[in-house]
C-alpha cells in the first residue's frame, strides 16, 4: 500500500507567532503516529522554529518567495498583490505528483491560491479564525468561540465541510493528559500560584509591562508567580534583575517541553487570545487574557462572555483592571463557575475528533 501523504503550508515568525506552528504541528504529529508522511511547507523568516519542527520528526521544505510589493510596509506577514501566485507555484514545485492531503493555516492565503492547488492534491484542508475571504477547500476547521456556520455561508462553496468552534481546537496531546490532574486540583479553588505565558514570541515585551504592573501593584495575595518565555524571547536576565524584589516568590522558565504540566500547576494564568485560549480553557484554568493581536478579539470577547476569562484592555494602563481582576478571583464562587465554564467548552479531544473526520 502507497503511503499517504499530507503537506502543510503554514509560516510563523517573530511577526506571525507560533500559533499556526503549534496548532499544524498538532495535527502532523497524530497523521505521523498513523503512518502518512507530513511535510511542512515554510518560508523561512525572522524567528522560524526549524529545530522544532524537526525535533517532532516532520519533514521541513523552505521556500523563498521574492518580494513584489511596491510599497514598503515592513511587514513581513502580508503578500502583495501577484505574490500569492509564487507562493502557488513555489509550493506545487514541492509537491510534484499529487497527495493525499494539503493543510493550509495561513492568513494570506484564499481560494485563489487554493484554486491553483487543485490538481496537486486530493483534498485541501484550511485552518482559520478569521471568517474574512473566500476558500476553496474541502474541509474548513475554525476552532473559535463565538463563530458559526453562517459566519462561512458566502465564503465557501456549499460541498466544504465546516469543523467548527472549540470542540476542534487543535492541541497537543500533552493537554489532554493533564486534563484530570489539573481538574482535579482545582475543587477546593483558591489562587495562589500565578502563571504568565504570552506564547512563543512577545515580539512587543509585554510580559514586561506586566511585571511592571504588578510590582506598582505590590499585592502579597499570591505564593509565587511562574513567567514563561517563548522562544522569542531572550530578555530572562534583564527581567530576573529588574523583578527579584517583587513581595512574593517569582520563577523564570524558558522554552518549557510541557508547558501543560507547568499550565496545570497553576491556580490563574495572565496570558494572551488565540489557541492557548483552548489549551488553558481543557485544563478548567480561568485566566486574565489581553488581545495581542486583532485577530483574537473576537474570541476573547467571547470567552469573557462566557466568564472563562476577564479581558484586559492592553493599550492603557492597567493596574487598576488587574487589581479588579483579581479581586473577582478572589471570591471562590466565581472562580469556581470561571473553571466549570472553562473544563465545558474544550476538552482537549479536538486533534482526535478531525483526525476522525477528515483524514480516517
Amino acid at each position: 500500500m502507497t503511503q499517504m501523504r499530507a503537506f502543510f503550508r503554514v509560516d510563523a515568525s517573530l511577526e506571525i507567532g507560533l500559533g499556526h506552528i503549534h496548532r499544524c504541528l498538532a495535527i502532523a504529529v497524530a497523521l505521523s503516529n498513523e503512518g502518512v508522511n507530513c511535510s511542512f511547507i515554510s518560508r523561512n523568516l525572522e524567528g522560524f522554529p526549524k529545530d522544532l519542527i524537526k525535533s517532532k520528526g516532520i519533514n521541513l521544505e523552505l521556500i523563498s518567495i521574492p518580494d513584489l510589493s511596491s510599497k514598503n510596509n515592513n511587514d513581513p506577514i502580508n503578500f502583495a498583490e501577484s505574490e500569492w501566485s509564487y507562493d502557488a507555484t513555489a509550493t506545487k514545485n514541492i509537491i510534484k505528483n499529487a497527495c493525499d492531503f494539503l493543510i493550509v493555516d495561513h492568513y494570506q492565503i484564499d481560494h485563489l491560491w487554493e484554486k491553483e492547488l487543485k490538481d496537486f492534491t486530493k483534498q485541501i484542508v484550511v485552518i482559520d479564525d478569521l471568517a474574512n475571504r473566500k476558500h476553496d477547500c474541502d474541509f474548513l476547521i475554525d476552532q473559535n468561540l463565538g463563530t458559526s456556520i453562517d459566519d462561512y455561508k458566502n465564503l465557501v462553496s456549499k460541498h466544504t465541510k465546516l469543523f467548527i468552534g472549540p470542540k476542534y481546537a487543535l492541541l497537543r496531546p500533552e493537554f489532554k493528559k493533564y486534563r484530570e490532574y489539573s481538574l482535579k486540583r482545582r475543587q477546593n479553588a483558591s489562587v495562589k500560584n500565578i502563571l504568565i505565558s504570552l506564547g512563543g514570541t512577545d515580539k512587543s515585551n509585554f510580559i514586561e509591562k506586566i511585571l511592571s504592573s504588578l510590582k506598582r501593584i505590590q499585592t502579597k495575595k499570591f505564593s509565587k508567580i511562574d513567567v514563561v518565555l517563548g522562544r522569542g524571547n531572550n530578555r530572562m536576565d534583564h527581567l530576573k534583575e529588574v523583578y527579584k524584589d517583587l513581595p512574593f516568590v517569582i520563577n523564570f522558565y524558558e522554552n518549557l517541553n510541557n508547558i501543560a504540566e507547568k499550565m496545570s500547576e497553576s491556580d490563574l494564568i495572565i496570558g494572551a487570545g488565540g489557541i492557548s485560549s483552548w489549551e488553558r480553557c481543557s485544563l478548567g484554568i480561568p485566566s486574565i487574557i489581553f488581545a495581542l493581536a486583532e485577530n483574537q478579539r473576537k474570541g476573547a470577547s467571547a470567552l469573557e462572555k462566557e466568564k472563562c476569562s476577564i479581558l484586559i484592555n492592553k493599550d492603557e494602563g492597567f493596574d487598576g483592571d488587574l487589581v479588579t481582576a483579581f479581586n473577582y478571583y478572589s471570591n471562590k464562587s466565581n472562580l469556581t463557575k470561571s473553571i466549570n465554564q472553562c473544563k465545558n467548552i474544550c476538552d482537549g479531544n479536538g486533534v482526535e475528533n478531525i483526525i476522525k473526520a477528515i483524514f480516517v
